[in-house]
């Protein structure tokens, strides 16, 4: 099995919300993309895209084996009902939300297992086609704690494609004259 490692986004696009400085998602450095959300019941939201899928890092014949999104975030207190979600998108379709509810102060990394979301094919990860979504929200308290996210990316756990040996016909020599010549299955390799 081959890993990727973990791929930050370079794309940043449509959102909803007050964002300072959202393009700091895009690397583990503790600089922080900041939302605020000022109403109750309220979630904004903020796209990243291109985590360079290419076919030279996974080819489109390979096997999907496991997808783990990871994000790194915090709020800046716990005393509203704050929510750091995080989903990840095929085609601008959400598949999912992750969410934790913990109110955590100081920067937390969560991973979440998104395999299951859908049937995963090296195509669907590519630049265009995978997105992900970060979402802050407040609950029914209009205490805006602040949402920090330091960073968002992907790492895919994948099979390489191993094409199968060839197998080739030979034909066998009828040295003596006497007899049929014939054909002897063998391989590439010989």
């Amino acid at each position: 099995m081959a890993d990727t490692g973990y791929r930050f986004p370079t794309g940043d696009s449509a959102s909803t919300g007050t964002w300072t400085n959202p393009a700091q998602v895009s690397s583990n450095d503790a600089n922080v993309a900041v939302c605020k959300i000022s109403t109750k019941n309220t979630s904004s939201f903020r796209i990243q895209t291109n985590y360079g899928f290419t076919t030279s890092i996974i080819a489109d014949v390979d096997t999907i084996d496991q997808v783990l999104l990871q994000v790194e975030w915090r709020v800046t207190t716990n005393t509203g009902i704050a929510r750091l979600g995080v989903s990840p998108m095929v085609s601008g379709v959400r598949l999912s939300t992750y969410s934790n509810l913990d109110e955590p102060t100081s920067l937390t990394t969560d991973t979440y297992d998104i395999t299951g979301t859908t049937s995963w094919s090296p195509p669907l990860l590519r630049d265009g086609v995978f997105q992900t979504m970060l979402v802050p929200s407040n609950g029914n308290n209009a205490t805006d704690p602040g949402y920090q996210f330091d960073y968002v990316a992907l790492d895919v756990l994948y099979t390489p494609f191993v094409a199968p040996a060839q197998r080739v016909l030979r034909s066998a020599c009828n040295l003596d004259g006497v007899g049929p010549d014939g054909l002897l299955l063998g391989n590439a390799l010989e």
